[in-house]
């Protein structure tokens, strides 16, 4: 049989790797990442990215934190924000307890033609439909608008035979269908949100699903998914519509 002294040798040298096993894991999984600081010229309420030429150079100005200066009702110079785009892995999707369950057949249904952006779809036979309840980035809202219209991609083939259903209103202003669409007994509209590609977007009297939509929301931001893990929501596709940030 190991004497003791052996046996308080092994069991020192396994605290020691797994002591060196933890320090590994805190040091390279858990440094906080340090926060891009721009320069905001207070007079224009452009921000400009460091090494660019007005970087600290107007004559009012402060330096503030990126995520700060957005928040606040600036807006990058040229468009383009400063901190680096962080790519993340295609969407894997979430299947909740929660999820809406339909208990009532489509008022319509129609084949999908094609994919306008991650909220709007064309249907052969109806034209426009926009998804209600939801409202993604734009495409020009570069890179969120593509990733999000990348994960509707993912949920509907082309030429797949959706389900429509209509709340109190089924068109809006532009002409479009309004609809809550269904495919494969899963309402594309949660999903999108649930998976955090998309927020919830209130607009009444169309509210038949909003505190599904809304309950979706808080766990997808909660959790950090989609385009919440890489801040695409710091600037909401409504406030970017009304050039607010």
């Amino acid at each position: 049989m190991p004497s003791m002294r052996m046996l308080l040798r092994t069991l020192r040298v396994v605290v020691v790797l797994e002591c060196s096993a933890l320090t590994g894991v805190f040091a390279g999984n858990f440094v906080p990442q340090k926060p891009t600081v721009v320069w905001v010229n207070t007079g224009s309420g452009v921000y400009h990215c460091a090494g660019t030429p007005y970087y600290g150079k107007t004559s009012r100005g402060e330096y503030l934190e990126e995520s700060k200066a957005i928040q606040q009702g600036f807006r990058a110079n040229g468009g383009r924000r400063c901190a680096p785009a962080v790519v993340i892995p295609p969407p894997k999707f979430l299947i909740s307890n929660t999820e809406p369950v339909s208990t009532r057949p489509p008022d319509k249904s129609c084949i999908l033609h094609s994919i306008t952006d991650a909220d709007t779809i064309e249907c052969e036979g109806i034209g426009s439909v926009r998804l209600i309840g939801i409202d993604a980035p734009e495409r020009s809202q570069r890179p969120f608008g593509t990733m999000a219209d990348s994960a509707l991609a993912s949920m509907l083939p082309i030429k797949a035979r959706l389900g429509l259903e209509f709340d109190t209103g089924t068109k809006d202003r532009y002409g479009r269908t309004l609809a809550y669409v269904w495919y494969s007994g899963h309402m594309v509209n949660w999903r999108l949100v649930r998976n955090g590609w998309a927020m919830a977007y209130r607009f009444p009297p169309d509210v038949r699903w909003s505190s599904a939509l809304s309950a979706a929301e808080i766990s997808a931001r909660n959790e950090r998914l989609g385009l919440w893990k890489i801040n695409g929501f710091v600037c909401s596709p409504a406030n970017r519509r009304s050039s607010r940030c």
